[in-house]
């Protein structure tokens, strides 16, 4: 313990043993503080933009309009390619009924008699 002499000497020694005790504590407690303070903050949504819930209603009808763009597409797609299997499947159904009108005039007729 330091004793009063009339001089700063001692003091100086005290103030600075005392800084090196006290510093870091006094840092974790405000670190320790500073978190709370953001925890709560974040919490309690103060650290929000005031108008955010319009920002994410931008985003949200942004992803719908996209989605809504994505599935019309693939419906569109859908369709053309139904049609153009409607258009092969009849285009085999003619090429059938040809070919088979053409077998049926080749082939002889076993009741015909020449």
């Amino acid at each position: 313990m330091w004793v009063w002499r009339g001089t700063m000497e001692g003091w100086s020694c005290v103030l600075t043993l005392c800084f090196i005790a006290v510093l870091p504590c006094t840092c974790r407690t405000m670190k320790g503080a500073e978190t709370v303070g953001e925890f709560f903050a974040t919490f309690l949504g103060i650290n929000q933009s005031r108008y955010q819930w319009v920002i994410d209603a931008k985003k949200r009808d942004d992803e719908r309009a996209e989605q809504e763009e994505l599935e019309n597409k693939q419906r569109r797609w859908l369709i053309a390619q139904a049609k153009l299997r409607r258009a092969s499947m009849a285009a085999n159904e003619a090429k059938d009924i040809e070919g088979s009108a053409n077998v049926d005039d080749t082939k002889p007729n076993p009741e015909e008699k020449e």
